[in-house]
């Protein structure tokens, strides 16, 4: 599965359903409440190993919490990833995309925006949004796996 995903640089944005309502600690942040539903993370890897190398490293339970999003990962379970390989950092514009998505909302303001301008890179809808709406509202071709 994780094969078909480049090594290179990209964006992705990482679909997490959350089973049950709950208290999350998220770091220094604090605690938060997290309903229960599906949660998108966009991110992007411009390091080494790239897309390939974050991606496996944020669906892996046995990791240090090092990201707002490890913190969420210890408590719900990854569904689907959407990634774009190239150069451009487009993080913070797919974030501003979902940001103005009707069906979308920002849980947690800051949470994976600490080193931009961005209000939050994590978004929530009481229902699965589907990779196809997710890629219309992104108005981009990514290509996507499924994690079971």
């Amino acid at each position: 599965m994780m094969d078909i995903i480049y090594s290179g640089p990209g964006t992705y944005v990482i679909i997490i359903e959350l089973n049950n309502s709950k208290n999350i600690m998220i770091g220094k942040m604090g605690y938060f409440f997290f309903e229960k539903g599906y949660y998108l993370y966009v991110g992007s890897a411009h390091g080494p190993g790239g897309l390939r190398s974050r991606i496996k490293r944020h669906l892996r339970k046995d990791k240090s919490r090092h990201w707002h999003i490890d913190y969420l990962m210890d408590k719900g379970s990854a569904i689907a990833v959407l990634f774009s390989s190239d150069n451009d950092k487009k993080e913070c514009n797919w974030a501003s995309r979902f940001n103005y998505a009707p069906d979308l909302s920002s849980p947690v303001n800051g949470f994976g925006s600490s080193d931009c301008a961005c209000p939050s890179h994590l978004f929530f809808s009481k229902k699965n949004p589907g990779i196809i709406k997710l890629k219309n509202i992104l108005k981009e071709s990514v290509d996507f796996i499924t994690v079971s």
